[in-house]
């Protein structure tokens, strides 16, 4: 049977994410990042409530004291989180520079390491106007990238 690690953030990106890896048959296990959001804690909560009616446990990898040094308000280092519209310019302080990006390199790590072949990474598309590393262009070289630097077939 295939396996397949499935980031699970506890939003309704990636618990779609999940439902659909869990659906197509996979075998599954659910990560969980901790990157020092100022969601997180809820973040976290969400994810496990998910992943235990799936009847998962997730792993929790905690990334915080490395994302700690990025520039964001959405992290708990940074400003207030503005209100508004995603394609509102002020939103763009709520970009953690290649977050997703940084997500997908450690879960290629992790995949060549328990032998998994697929990774889900559930990304809000509507997103894409201020967020680089949610557009479809970017999943494409990702792919590309994971495939080349592990020699995997992820």
């Amino acid at each position: 049977m295939t396996k397949a690690l499935v980031s699970l953030s506890g939003g309704m990106d990636s618990a779609t994410a999940l439902a659909l890896a869990i659906a197509s048959g996979v075998e599954v296990e659910c990560v969980f990042f901790h990157y020092g959001s100022k969601h997180n804690v809820y973040e976290k909560a969400a994810a496990a409530k998910i992943a235990a009616h799936y009847k998962h446990i997730p792993t929790f990898i905690d990334l915080s004291s490395i994302m700690g040094h990025f520039k964001s308000n959405l992290l708990l280092g940074g400003g207030d989180i503005p209100e508004g519209h995603y394609e509102a310019d002020t939103m763009k302080q709520t970009v953690v520079p290649a977050r997703n990006m940084i997500f997908a390199s450690i879960l290629a790590g992790l995949a060549v390491s328990k032998d998994a072949r697929q990774i889900w990474l559930g990304v809000h598309a509507g997103d894409h106007a201020i967020y680089p590393d949610f557009r479809p262009q970017f999943i494409g070289f990702m792919q590309d990238a994971i495939r080349c630097g592990t020699g995997a077939p992820i």
